[in-house]
């Protein structure tokens, strides 16, 4: 009996799902028939990966760049140039201090020079513009965000500097009265790169904003999509070529992954993982179609700059242990990188094959890129600074130093002038002028 009845309930409530399929079936084919087919849409890709909208965002096409990109003149970016190859023509220097212009905090980024000015951040919330001859100051304007304060660059008249603490500004290079600001959202500690009219800015770990450099207006950002837990802000500036109507390789603070984009879109072009976090600068060799980014851990990396396929790897003695690997990338010169590390040793490495050339063990702790006078397109002289406050200059073709000078604590690379050398100091509070 009691199996009856439950079979007889079990029937009823397959009846009254059936018809309400039914119903539902019925109502779903109401509406008019349609044989058209719906594409399914397809996810746009980038360097071989699907564009995360949310990450790399396009508002509207940057120009391309021209086929060649012109020296500057004066040493007006961190690197020098849209490259970074951080080597100048300059007459030779001896070491002798010009003049020293005092500051009220440590000066912890490069000077940058325009014609007769020289702009320094004084680490005290304050931009510098000097007179190069005598060090007088022309003018100074507040920026915000003292010790911080990263190096400017100058371009056509304008001087860009990171300012507060998530601004960027661009100032009048003759007055520094102010021409227009920017919300970064993120505080910048990079080094802004400036080439034809576009203007590059890393912000905070993950973010590269390019921007129109006469108004400030947004062609696009990029943001990697894979972050490490443990990072910190991207410290040096974007390298670009003119590859493929321009370039940008920038490596990220967030990231163990160096991009490739493309200038017009921001899109990738290519990617490769590093060993670790990436130090300072990538640097791009036009000569050779290569580009070279440092980590770290204490590699150095080659790969091509049109596909980045890795064409050689070098890695210190003891990588990856404490206090044995890189602070900041190499200098370009004369098919030779010149590369300074946390133990005390400087590099010259042969660009095509990554063998090492010379080494030579100075002391102390390098956490800045080495810079190289040329003369007559050669390599004659690398000068670095170690974190015990010796300035040294040493042969390009031997390593063999030539002179040295003691500032006190140093901790950014030396910029050159046509005839003199300038060097932001930490415990001095200020900046020297050599010759």
């Amino acid at each position: 009996m009691r199996k009856n009845v439950l079979a007889a309930y079990c029937m009823r409530v397959a009846l009254v799902l059936a018809y309400a399929g039914s119903v539902l079936f019925l109502a779903a084919c109401s509406g008019p028939w349609s044989s058209s087919l719906q594409a399914t849409p397809t996810p746009q890709y980038a360097g071989g990966e699907p564009v995360l909208a949310q990450l790399q965002r396009l508002y509207r096409l940057a120009p391309s760049l021209a086929s060649s990109m012109p020296k500057p003149i004066s040493w007006s970016l961190a690197g020098y140039d849209g490259a970074n190859t951080a080597a100048m023509e300059a007459t030779a220097l001896r070491g002798n201090i010009r003049w020293f212009f005092q500051t009220t905090g440590p000066v912890l980024s490069s000077p940058v020079v325009a014609g007769n000015l020289v702009l320094v951040n004084g680490g005290d919330g304050m931009l510098y513009a000097l007179n190069r001859q005598r060090g007088m100051l022309q003018w100074r304007i507040a920026v915000g965000d003292a010790l911080v304060a990263g190096t400017a660059a100058v371009a056509d008249g304008i001087v860009y500097v990171a300012a507060q603490s998530h601004g960027f500004m661009a100032l009048r290079l003759s007055d520094g009265s102010l021409l227009w600001q920017v919300d970064t959202r993120l505080p910048v500690r990079a080094a802004p790169q400036v080439v034809g009219s576009v203007l590059l800015v890393l912000a905070g770990a993950n973010d590269l904003l390019c921007l129109d450099k006469t108004s400030g207006a947004e062609y696009w950002d990029f943001k990697s999509e894979d972050v490490l837990a443990d990072f910190w802000p991207s410290q040096g500036q974007p390298a670009v070529s003119t590859l493929d109507g321009g370039l940008v390789f920038v490596a990220l603070g967030a990231s163990t992954e160096f991009n490739a984009l493309h200038m017009q879109t921001g899109r990738k072009a290519w990617e490769r993982t590093m060993d670790s976090r990436m130090v300072g600068a990538p640097v791009y060799d036009a000569a050779d179609g290569l580009v070279f980014v440092a980590t770290w851990a204490g590699s150095l990396y080659a790969m091509a700059a049109r596909t980045g396929q890795l064409k050689w790897h070098l890695a210190l003695a003891h990588a990856g242990l404490p206090g044995m690997g890189l602070g900041a990338g190499p200098a370009l010169a004369g098919g030779r990188l010149f590369l300074a590390t946390y133990q005390g040793q400087v590099k010259a490495i042969d660009v095509q094959h990554g063998t090492v050339i010379w080494s030579d063990r100075i002391g102390g702790v390098f956490l800045s890129a080495p810079i190289v006078r040329l003369a007559q397109q050669q390599a004659a002289d690398v000068f670095v600074t170690n974190q015990t406050g010796t300035l040294l200059a040493l042969y390009a073709k031997t390593g063999f130093p030539e002179w040295q000078v003691y500032l006190g604590e140093l901790r950014s690379s030396p910029t050159l002038a046509q005839d003199e050398l300038l060097v932001g100091a930490v415990s001095a509070h200020g900046l020297f002028a050599l010759n």
